[in-house]
């Protein structure tokens, strides 16, 4: 009886210790969890990551819409953001061509090519070398509206890195 009493009062802690970390999320940290509807990666939920290092090639990142984007892209709310991939870090060498773009980084080369249906997007010609406070960002979708057809994205954008929580595949 004793022990019943004693795993019972430590089951009454232990969420009410759960119930409260899960109001101060919401209270202290806002969006530590948010979720992404893209097409162009996996939807999901993703952990927001708060380290304060800068983002490398391969990070999972959210920025805010170029403002120019807002006339080219149909939008529905505000504020609008993108999740992608950075793909090339400040000195890196970034080519449009004619049916791809090209990434030189010191890791090596990938070639993004464009998706047919969205030429009329593809605005950019030759090279340019990725400054500091510059991001080259990707979707893992051939369909990705990204740097294949916006060119490099203010770094200014940046809101946060994420992480996968849940993911599926998009339907």
């Amino acid at each position: 009886m004793m022990e019943q009493r004693a795993r019972r009062a430590r089951g009454v802690i232990w969420a009410t210790g759960l119930l409260v970390l899960i109001w101060a999320n919401f209270q202290i940290l806002p969006m530590v969890v948010v979720y992404a509807p893209s097409a162009s990666l996996r939807k999901g939920w993703y952990v927001r990551d708060f380290a304060a290092r800068g983002v490398t090639i391969g990070d999972l990142v959210v920025v805010d819409m170029p403002g120019w984007m807002w006339t080219t892209v149909e939008v529905d709310g505000l504020p609008q953001r993108l999740l992608k991939h950075v793909a090339a870090g400040a000195g890196d060498r970034v080519c449009w061509g004619t049916d791809a773009m090209t990434v030189y980084t010191g890791v090596g080369t990938v070639i993004y090519p464009y998706y047919p249906a969205a030429m009329v997007l593809q605005q950019h010609d030759g090279c340019h070398i990725v400054a500091a406070g510059e991001l080259l960002l990707v979707g893992t979708h051939p369909r990705s509206f990204d740097s294949r057809y916006i060119g490099v994205v203010d770094g200014g954008l940046l809101r946060f890195r994420v992480h996968p929580l849940w993911t599926w595949e998009a339907a």
